[in-house]
């Protein structure tokens, strides 16, 4: 089941955090990881880590942030990490993603997990519980260069967007809130 957003529906997405939370993570009471997939030394794959940066200064945990990013050299590390620190925790993956020319700038959530870098042929293995993606580029031949050219006015609305709805979701909640993220 996947859910798309206009990159400015910091509402239908709350609502759409709030409807995962009810419907899961209110019920099995597990700790919920945010899994902050990328780097910051490519501005289309920043979604991540500038995402993870904002929920780790308002008290979530968070793996990947702009310090410490969670890449395909690192994420099999990580994610051992996080299963042996937490009995059965919720994961929920935020990474880029490439798509066709209508997603662009638009924000996915799903249930399940993904597999982070399967755009760039990377074979890692599939993680997480519920991901949001927002679509940063087409998904072409050249994704490489796609990832490269996406403007960082992008990378930070899109973010922004993201960081507003989970502070205002109070499902995935794990601490009181700081407010600050990108305003």
């Amino acid at each position: 089941m996947q859910f798309f957003f206009e990159n400015n529906d910091i509402n239908g997405l709350t609502d759409c955090l709030r409807y995962c939370n009810e419907k899961v993570i209110e019920k099995t009471k597990k700790e919920v990881i945010f899994l902050c997939i990328g780097t910051d030394k490519i501005i289309g794959d920043a979604f991540g880590p500038i995402v993870g940066h904002f929920l780790k200064q308002n008290q979530y945990i968070v793996y990947g942030d702009l310090k410490n990013t969670v890449n395909g050299t690192n994420l099999k590390q990580y994610v051992e990490k996080i299963k042996k620190k937490y009995k059965e925790p919720y994961i929920v993956v935020i990474d880029s993603a490439l798509g066709q020319e209508e997603m662009i700038n638009k924000i996915v959530v799903g249930k399940g997990g993904i597999i982070p870098g399967s755009a760039l042929n990377k074979k890692n293995k599939k993680v997480g519980d519920l991901y949001i993606n927002a679509v940063v580029g087409l998904n072409s031949n050249q994704n490489f260069e796609e990832l490269r050219n996406v403007k960082l006015y992008n990378i930070i609305n899109l973010s922004n967007t993201v960081v507003k709805a989970i502070l205002k979701s109070i499902c995935l909640k794990n601490n009181n809130i700081v407010n600050n993220y990108i305003s």
